[in-house]
């Protein structure tokens, strides 16, 4: 499990769909005095309704708060093992679902590096889908539906990573050749930021422009406790869902809220 992040986990969906929703999901926080458990309820109940959604997850599921954490391990309403029984559910109920998971600060940064276990992985193996569990990053390789007038799928390539870097010129969305999509989480800050790049293609000698969508959902929290002591600013609660073709390799970002 420590050596998988640079193998691409491979999804290959319906060749009859026309398009699949991913969801990107994070920054929960199930366990805080502060999560939204309405909202978390009714965009689960979003997806469990849509045949074409599917979910990747990308950290910090629970507020699993320790001693020595900057969360307070008094105001969290279950204990870091029920926050684990909870999430272990929450992954089974959509595994069918489950793309791709990759862990946060909350889960590796704490109890990891002050026990050596990884509460995340457990949880996918009791949910039957660790072996889409990476440690840091996951790059992904979807396939969907059928391309027109050929007998193969359309492959959508990307990449997910808890915490990134964002500046005016360069994000960490940059660093990897190849994605079409970037997504990411940890500062609570729902944003679709397309970026693009030129491509030099030297196999058939040509320059191009790729488009990558690079999103952040924002969280399942709401606005107080430590944000509100540190005087930052309360965040939107619009969440973005990614739109992939089948029949050409077509991308719609769209921005809802629940």
């Amino acid at each position: 499990m420590f050596l998988l992040d640079n193998i691409p986990i491979i999804c290959n969906l319906a060749k009859d769909a026309e398009y699949a929703d991913i969801f990107f999901l994070h920054d929960i926080h199930f366990g805080s005095e502060l999560f939204d458990e309405q909202k978390w309820k009714a965009l689960k109940k979003k997806i469990q309704e849509n045949d074409l959604a599917y979910v990747c997850w990308i950290g910090d599921i629970m507020e699993n708060a320790i001693p020595n954490s900057k969360s307070n391990m008094f105001t969290q309403k279950y204990s870091p093992a029920e926050q684990k029984e909870w999430a272990a559910q929450e992954l089974f109920d959509l595994r069918n679902k489950t793309i791709a998971v990759v862990a946060g600060n909350h889960e590796n940064n704490r109890t990891t590096k002050t026990s050596g276990l990884y509460p995340l992985y457990d949880i996918c193996m009791f949910a039957g889908v660790d072996k889409k569990y990476r440690d840091t990053t996951a790059y992904i390789d979807i396939g969907v539906g059928r391309a027109k007038n050929k007998n193969k799928q359309v492959h959508y390539f990307g990449q997910i990573q808890h915490v990134s870097r964002e500046s005016l010129n360069c994000g960490y969305s940059d660093y990897t050749d190849g994605i079409d999509f970037f997504a990411f989480g940890h500062d609570h800050k729902p944003i679709d930021r397309p970026r693009a790049k030129m491509v030099f293609d030297h196999h058939n000698k040509i320059i191009y422009k790729r488009n990558v969508e690079n999103i952040n959902c924002g969280s399942f929290c709401k606005f107080g406790g430590y944000g509100a002591k540190s005087a930052y600013r309360p965040q939107s609660d619009k969440m973005y869902t990614l739109r992939i073709f089948g029949g050409e390799k077509k991308m719609e970002t769209t921005g809802f809220y629940v």
